[in-house]
């Protein structure tokens, strides 16, 4: 305010220039914090999804939720015929 009570006592129309120029200033700071706030909400939100990607990785992962899968297919080809597991692994009998 001091800047632009002085802008005018040194001119009228530099009072106007200080003044625009003081406001898209403050307009352009709450753009860019607005842009700022929209970008923190969305790297928030990949984080949290990466981080639960991840989560389900390790449980994927060696000794986790892969191998009780695995398991439980072995164990149901263990309890296929012979010929019958031949032909589904593509060799004929």
């Amino acid at each position: 305010m001091i800047a632009v009570r002085y802008a005018a006592w040194i001119k009228p129309e530099f009072e106007i220039d200080v003044y625009n120029t003081f406001i898209e200033s403050r307009t352009k700071a709450l753009d860019i914090l607005n842009q700022l706030n929209r970008l923190d909400h969305l790297i928030g939100g990949e984080t949290k999804d990466i981080s639960q990607c991840a989560s389900k990785m390790g449980k994927w992962g060696k000794g986790g939720r892969k191998a009780l899968l695995n398991e439980a297919r072995k164990n149901l080809i263990d309890q296929l015929d012979p010929d019958m597991v031949a032909l589904m692994e593509g060799k004929a009998a």
